[in-house]
Formats: C-alpha cells, sequence, structure tokens
C-alpha cells in the first residue's frame, strides 16, 4: 500500500524472483532436453514395425483394461481389449466406411 519495505522484505522479494527465474530456466532445459528425445526416437509406421516384446506388452495391457491408452487401438478398429470394433449399427466394418445397402 505505498509502504517502504524493509530490508529482509526487499531481500525476500529479490530471492524469491531468483528462485522463480531459476525454477523457469530448469523448466525450459527438461522441455528442451524432453523434445530432443523425441526427436530422436523412432516412430513405427506401420503396425508390422512393432516389436514383439511391445506387442506382448500391449496385449497384457489390454487384458488388465488399460488398453485404452494404447496410440494405435483406436486409429486402427480396436476396442480397449484389442478386439476389433464394429461399426454402431453392429453391421461391421463395411457399414463403418459407407459400404453396404
Amino acid at each position: 500500500e505505498g509502504l517502504p519495505l524493509t530490508q529482509d522484505e526487499a531481500e525476500a522479494a529479490e530471492a524469491g524472483a531468483a528462485a522463480s527465474a531459476a525454477a523457469s530456466a530448469e523448466a525450459a532445459a527438461e522441455e528442451e532436453v524432453s523434445e530432443r528425445v523425441f526427436a530422436q526416437m523412432h516412430i513405427p509406421r506401420t503396425l508390422g514395425e512393432l516389436p514383439l516384446m511391445q506387442i506382448e506388452r500391449d496385449i497384457r495391457a489390454a487384458r488388465g483394461g488399460q488398453g485404452g491408452s494404447l496410440a494405435y487401438a483406436r486409429l486402427n478398429g480396436f476396442n480397449e481389449d484389442l478386439s476389433i470394433a464394429t461399426a454402431q449399427g453392429g453391421e461391421g466394418a463395411g457399414a463403418a466406411r459407407g459400404e453396404g445397402a
């Protein structure tokens, strides 16, 4: 409210600002590391490129109810348990593509 800061209050404010700047710099460094790691990762283009160990791990995850977190499951028409999803009308994948009656 316009009152001058005491020496202790001023030092505390400076320390807080320095800590905030250090935390911000650390977060920026972590973000840069994450981006570099992502840029060097191999991202499979087809399901055939997935390693067998990963496929087995994904099957165990799906059996344990964790299949919804698999990135390729929804994109490829799988349910959370990795069974094949059908169209809402229950007429199979052809109905989802507009094929049929």
